[in-house]
């Protein structure tokens, strides 16, 4: 096996460096990529959920959508939908009132705009 010189290491050196930094880079970007389907694909699901219990219906499933992309505290909204009860069905039961004077449906949907609002 032959000794090789030390320009020559200096020039793979300096290539393996090249090529690091531009894989680095690269997935840089590709974790960029999965980190947004990722969010996307929990946005999607929180939005189902939302559409199921008839929270913020003034809001299109799109418009949701839109809305929690821009989102970072997902954690807090996804908690908040799902602490909130269906509001077709408490309206039903409750028949909107609690009693108080104070409509419970509304109450909720205040409560998560509140926190969409952040």
């Amino acid at each position: 096996m032959g000794l090789i010189k030390q320009s020559e290491a200096q020039n793979i050196f300096k290539r393996a460096a090249e090529s690091l930094r531009a894989l680095s880079s690269e997935n840089g970007v590709l974790r960029d990529k999965v980190a947004t389907f990722e969010k996307q694909d929990r946005v999607v699901k929180l939005a189902k959920v939302m559409e199921d219990k008839n929270i913020l219906p003034d809001l299109s499933f799109d418009e949701k959508i839109a809305t929690f992309m821009g989102r970072e505290d997902l954690d807090v909204v996804e908690q908040a939908v799902d602490l909130s009860a269906n509001q077709v069905g408490l309206a039903k039961v409750a028949g909107g009132d609690d009693g108080n004077g104070v409509n419970t449906g509304q109450a909720e949907q205040a409560f998560i705009e509140a926190i969409l609002e952040g």
